[in-house]
């Protein structure tokens, strides 16, 4: 009797840790995924002229919000719904993605999410830095009337507005530093590797950090 009140207590002891793992797990990637829709929505705002969560709430009249002094027209009100639907989406993978893996513990799940933040802090330094440089000689050289030399008058004018610029030349940029943090990180590993074989010359933190 004694030995199945303690296994009955250690069942309910597991049952309660086992549920307390997976809550502070989708609660972290939750907060992942709310950083990330963030970003994106206010991407698709600012970039492609999407209505965005909070305008198509006052649309609706939703939570109390004032409604809009020019009411959104049908296309607008399509891309509206389909961004609660991304949001949704995203928040739900944060939650079923912790229950489809029960097996994982908040160790393994801590090394997962401080490698994703590492690579994205990385990534997003390098993009900025790269459109930075970019942007400053593109416009240097449009102060300087020099641009129309290199690439012709209609392309120094089409440099000038803004929207061609970001589409043409910030996006490559971006995705050109996401690649970069990817294979760098692998040359990282790669040259940690062989410092080891060689003796560790160098420390195994500086041959990685040595590709920031």
């Amino acid at each position: 009797m004694i030995s199945f009140s303690n296994r009955s207590t250690q069942d309910q002891t597991s049952a309660a840790s086992h549920a307390v793992t997976l809550w502070l797990r989708a609660s972290a990637w939750g907060m992942v995924a709310l950083v990330l829709l963030f970003l994106l929505n206010n991407f698709l705002i600012f970039w492609w002229d999407w209505p965005g969560v909070l305008a198509l709430s006052a649309h609706q009249g939703w939570f109390g919000l004032n409604p809009l002094s020019k009411p959104l027209i049908d296309e607008a009100i399509t891309l509206g719904w389909f961004q609660i639907a991304i949001c949704l989406v995203g928040l739900g993978a944060a939650v079923v993605y912790p229950w489809l893996t029960r097996d994982v513990g908040l160790r393994t799940e801590a090394v997962r999410l401080t490698a994703l933040v590492t690579y994205l802090v990385r990534a997003l330094f390098w993009a900025m830095l790269l459109v930075g440089i970019v942007d400053a000689v593109i416009s240097f050289l449009r102060v300087e009337d020099l641009l129309i030399f290199l690439v012709g008058q209609q392309m120094t004018l089409d440099l000038g507005r803004t929207s061609y610029r970001g589409t043409y030349v910030h996006y490559p940029l971006v995705l050109l530093g996401f690649f970069h943090r990817i294979v760098c990180a692998r040359a990282g590993i790669h040259l940690a590797c062989a410092t080891d074989c060689c003796g560790g010359i160098f420390d195994r933190y500086h041959a990685v950090y040595f590709f920031i």
